[in-house]
């Protein structure tokens, strides 16, 4: 089934369609928008849009996810003048770890599209640990950063509470590693 708003038909986006569009297609902020709101006498929690994910072969089977298992994404796609078939960036949330019963272990993960590209790479990773990589799939440490470059020498950076291998002590340590002409290795 397909719900349209505003227009008599629907573009396609990745030329898809699924089994229920729904579709609100405008030409301004007001005509194109999606609008949740929730009013609640002393409640604090915001209206929610809620994504599942089963390994059931069954609707209503509750089969348990794997490791690497995709729970849910938001794509952003953009026409670039012949179609709507490519995304310029997108967030998804990913099992990270072995999950049991009321034991979701997940990593968020942002991805963005390279000038002259017309796919994405992962840009940052929130890990299950609360750790955060950016251009590091695999953060050791409460912020990693991997990849930069300056005069032609790369260079890694990662903050650890109280040395490389520690997880306690007083104050923050940075810990920098470079590569070719210019090794940093600083603690």
């Amino acid at each position: 089934g397909e719900i349209t708003v505003g227009n008599l038909t629907q573009p396609r986006i990745a030329g898809q369609s699924s089994n229920f569009d729904i579709a609100n297609i405008g030409t301004n902020f007001t005509s194109s928008g999606l609008v949740m709101q929730r009013f609640e006498s002393g409640g604090s929690s915001g209206p929610s849009l809620l994504l599942g994910k089963s390994r059931g072969a069954n609707i209503g089977d509750m089969d348990i996810v794997q490791d690497g298992d995709e729970l849910g994404k938001l794509r952003f796609y953009a026409a670039d003048g012949t179609n709507m078939d490519h995304f310029g960036g997108e967030i998804k949330v990913v099992i990270d770890g072995t999950p049991g019963a009321n034991d979701i272990p997940s990593s968020m993960v942002f991805s963005t599209t390279a000038d002259g590209s017309n796919s994405v790479s992962e840009a940052m990773r929130i890990k299950s640990s609360g750790f955060v990589g950016i251009n590091e799939d695999t953060p050791v440490a409460p912020l990693s950063v991997s990849g930069g470059t300056t005069s032609g020498t790369t260079f890694n950076c990662a903050t650890f509470a109280g040395g490389q291998n520690s997880t306690s002590g007083s104050g923050a340590k940075i810990y920098l590693s470079g590569t070719e002409n210019d090794p940093i290795n600083r603690g």
